[in-house]
C-alpha cells in the first residue's frame, strides 16, 4: 500500500491489531509558531514524534509530550507543557486554558511542606516566587517505601503531598504547588485528585485507553479548527489569545476499479508547549488520525488538506 501525502505535514502510517480485527492507522502531524493572535505552520515541519518525552527519567516521571502512534482515540485530547509565571513574586496565583467551550482553571503556589511537629502535621506558608513548573510532580500524589514495600497513590505515583497512616514523620513532605482553582484546602491524610494540564502516563490511574487527556481536557466530537485558545498566566504572565488554524485534512483510499473512499482525519491531540522562558519559543503540534481496514487494504491512500472551513471538500463523518 503506498501513501502519498499531497500535505505540508509529515505523516507515519501502521497496522494495529485487536483480538478479532486489523486496521491501519494515518497519521499527520503539524508543528506552528504562536505569533499573537494566530498560529503559522513551521516552513521545515519536524518528523512526527513517534517517542515519548519526559520530564526526567522515562518510567519515573511525568510525560511532557506524548508519542502520536495511538492506534485510534475517540476524543481531543488537550496537553499542556507549561511554566505558569507571574508578573511579579506572589505566594500563589491562578491559571486557566480555555480551548472553544473547555475551560480548566488551576491554582499555583510558591514551595512549602508538610511538617511533623507536636504529634501533628502542619503546612507552612508557600514561598513567594514567579514562576512554577505545571508537572504532576508538583500536584498531589507521591509514593513512599514502607517497610521494604513501595505504597503509591495510583492516580499519580510521581506527586506529592499524600499523607497517610504510613507516611514517615521525620522528614518534611513537599506540599502540592498545583492545585484546581475550586479545591478545598489540602488536610492531612485527605485525598485529592492531581491537577495538571499534560498527558498522563499509562501507569496513572485516571488515563483511560488511547486517551491521555488531564482531567476535564477531553473534547468530545473532537476540534475541528478555528477554536480560540486563551492562555492566562501560562507561558508568560497576563492573558494571551489565538485561535486554532483553519485547516482540514482528507484521506481517499483507492481500492482500484474506480473505488475511492474519503475519510476525514479527525483532529485528536492538540499540543500546546509555552514552558520556554522566550515566548517566540511557543508552538503547538496538532495530531490528525484516521483508521480504515487492513482487509481488504487500499492500493494507495492519498492525504490531502483544505483550508476552507465550508468547502465541499469536507467529505463523511468522523471516524474513530
Amino acid at each position: 500500500m503506498d501513501v502519498i501525502n499531497e500535505t505540508p505535514f509529515p505523516f507515519v502510517e501502521f497496522e494495529s491489531r485487536t483480538p478479532t480485527d486489523r486496521f491501519h492507522t494515518l497519521v499527520l502531524q503539524g508543528t506552528f509558531a504562536i505569533a499573537r493572535d494566530h498560529l503559522h505552520a513551521l516552513t521545515d515541519q519536524p518528523a512526527v514524534r513517534v517517542k515519548n518525552e519526559y520530564c526526567g527519567e522515562p518510567g519515573r516521571s511525568s510525560l511532557t509530550l506524548e508519542s502520536a502512534l495511538a492506534p485510534y482515540k475517540r476524543a481531543t485530547d488537550i496537553h499542556v507543557n507549561a511554566v505558569a509565571r507571574a508578573a511579579r513574586r506572589a505566594r500563589e496565583w491562578p491559571v486557566s486554558l480555555c480551548v472553544g467551550k473547555i475551560v480548566k482553571r488551576l491554582r499555583v503556589r510558591g514551595w512549602h511542606v508538610w511538617r511533623y511537629q507536636d504529634g501533628a502535621w502542619h503546612r507552612t506558608l508557600p514561598e513567594p516566587c514567579r514562576e512554577v513548573r505545571i508537572c504532576y510532580e508538583l500536584a498531589f500524589g507521591g509514593s513512599y517505601e514502607h517497610k521494604g514495600e513501595l505504597v503509591r497513590y495510583e492516580e499519580n505515583p510521581y506527586g506529592t503531598g499524600w499523607i497517610h497512616d504510613r507516611t514517615p514523620t521525620e522528614h518534611d513532605i513537599a506540599a502540592p504547588q498545583i492545585v484546581a482553582d475550586d479545591e478545598p484546602e489540602h488536610e492531612p491524610g485527605g485525598t485529592y485528585r492531581p491537577a495538571g494540564l499534560g498527558p498522563m502516563v499509562g501507569s496513572q490511574e485516571q488515563r483511560t485507553f488511547c486517551s491521555s487527556a488531564s482531567a476535564g481536557l477531553a473534547c468530545p466530537g473532537y476540534l475541528w479548527g478555528d477554536e480560540q485558545i486563551e492562555l492566562s498566566n501560562l507561558g508568560a504572565p497576563g492573558v494571551r489569545r489565538f485561535s486554532l488554524p483553519n485547516v482540514w485534512l482528507n484521506a481517499l483510499l483507492d481500492y482500484g476499479d474506480d473505488v475511492v473512499i474519503t475519510r476525514i482525519l479527525v483532529l485528536n491531540t492538540l499540543h500546546i508547549d509555552v514552558a520556554d522562558a522566550n515566548p517566540t519559543r511557543h508552538w503547538v503540534l496538532l495530531t490528525w488520525r484516521c483508521v480504515f481496514p487492513a482487509d481488504p487494504a487500499p492500493r494507495r491512500v492519498i492525504a490531502r488538506a483544505t483550508e476552507d472551513a465550508h468547502s465541499e471538500n469536507r467529505v463523511g463523518p468522523p471516524q474513530t
